[in-house]
């Protein structure tokens, strides 16, 4: 006799086999992140999430195992793809986040030799500043937060700000001080500020990079090697790579991320070449899509529970509501007048575009994933052969120049 929870196949497959069977339904109700792949080993991670998942745990140990422990997977195993294919044998991965995504990466692979760097972000950016402590050059490599408080630019050079109490009172500051940072640089006071801390700056810069420098050497920080550290902006590859420019040891860099934000062209301006790479998304290379996705499921359930909803129709309500009752249809704000139909401006733009006579289908849009680029990419080579159709977008986004590329190379014929 077979006795399963599962009607499929403990109770409808073994009675069509001849078997007596008793099918026990679970009543636990199992919800959680599955992922989308459905490739071999997808199938068998998420069938045994399914089976194995702890519900009588707390939500904690619950989102380490279902969730958490998913994301280290997939991303060793990008890692590693990449890796490989790149020819790179070692990997450092960086304090304190990179260490928990190193055992993961030398539980499912061994062929690569991965090491353990205790670094952070003060200790890579301090020890180069002798080099240029400039005010504008240190708020370039901080937080790039609107506000900037007195105490992280101290932090930001290295410094104690409780061992300045004097100074900072003596311009009229204190320790809570913060400076809106499209103000700061024009902050005259500031800056005699700043000017007189230049020799403590270079004193405790000058002490931390002989101290990096023999920890770089230890280690064996040279060739081609790889980094991983949480991201965000390449801010530690940038301080490293620039420490080993100045010691004129050869190397090569690629930086390995959870993600890579829009603030990384920062970094970028001081070394053009940064080679930085995002797993959840990676705004360098335009993909962003997963980090929306994320958001998205992170934030709904918190705008669902909204006392007041509106939306600008009653699909966009669905989508985001999962219900159009009880939501307000506020429609989007157009001036009709400047929309209304006119023949004589219609024929003055086709002739002036020369395309007279022609089926035009057009779009104005910024290009972004939300505007579907690709689905206009699929129409392109559908009308592709037939003349009577003419494309015409409007956009100033960047990936529009992507979407003119596709169609260039396949269809050649935009202009």
């Amino acid at each position: 006799m077979e006795v399963g929870d599962s009607f499929k196949s403990d109770y409808i497959m073994a009675r069509k086999s001849g078997i007596e069977a008793i099918h026990i339904p679970t009543h636990i109700v199992k919800q959680g992140f599955t992922l989308k792949e459905n490739g071999i080993e997808e199938n068998i991670i998420n069938s045994f999430l399914n089976n194995t998942r702890p519900t009588s745990e707390n939500q904690y140990y619950r989102f380490g195992y279902e969730k958490f422990g998913m994301f280290l997977w997939g991303y060793s195993k990008w890692l590693h793809e990449s890796v490989t294919k790149s020819g790179i044998k070692k990997i450092y991965f960086f304090s304190r986040d990179g260490l928990i995504m190193k055992k993961a990466f030398d539980l499912l692979f061994q062929d690569v030799e991965t090491y353990y760097l205790e670094v952070s972000r003060r200790s890579l950016r301090v020890p180069i500043l002798w080099m240029n402590y400039d005010l504008e050059h240190v708020l370039n490599m901080i937080s790039p937060s609107k506000l900037v408080p007195l105490a992280t630019l101290f932090d930001g050079v290295g410094l104690d700000i409780n061992n300045y109490a004097e100074l900072i009172e003596e311009y009229g500051f204190n320790l809570k001080t913060s400076f809106d940072r499209k103000q700061i640089l024009k902050d005259q006071k500031l800056s005699a500020m700043y000017a007189r801390l230049g020799a403590d700056i270079e004193k405790v810069s000058k002490e931390e990079y002989e101290l990096l420098v023999e920890y770089i050497k230890q280690n064996n920080l040279s060739g081609k090697f790889a980094i991983v550290d949480i991201g965000w902006s390449g801010g530690m590859q940038r301080y490293l790579s620039e420490t080993l420019d100045m010691l004129k040891i050869d190397h090569s860099i690629k930086g390995y991320y959870i993600g890579v934000a829009d603030y990384y062209k920062r970094n970028i301006e001081v070394i053009p070449d940064l080679d930085l790479n995002g797993y959840l998304f990676d705004f360098l290379h335009g993909h962003y899509k997963t980090l929306n996705y994320l958001l998205h499921v992170l934030a709904k359930p918190i705008v669902k529970s909204a006392q007041y909803r509106c939306a600008c129709s009653k699909i966009a309500a669905e989508w985001m509501f999962d219900t159009s009752k009880n939501v307000s249809i506020i429609r989007n704000g157009v001036d009709i007048e400047k929309f209304k139909f006119n023949q004589v401006a219609r024929n003055s733009v086709r002739e002036k575009l020369d395309i007279s006579g022609k089926i035009v289908i057009g779009s104005v849009s910024d290009f972004s994933y939300q505007k579907n680029p690709d689905f206009i990419y699929e129409l392109i080579k559908e009308f592709q052969n037939d003349e009577r159709y003419i494309f015409l977008f409007v956009g100033n986004r960047a990936n529009g120049c992507d979407l003119k590329k596709l169609v260039d190379e396949d269809c050649g014929r935009t202009r």
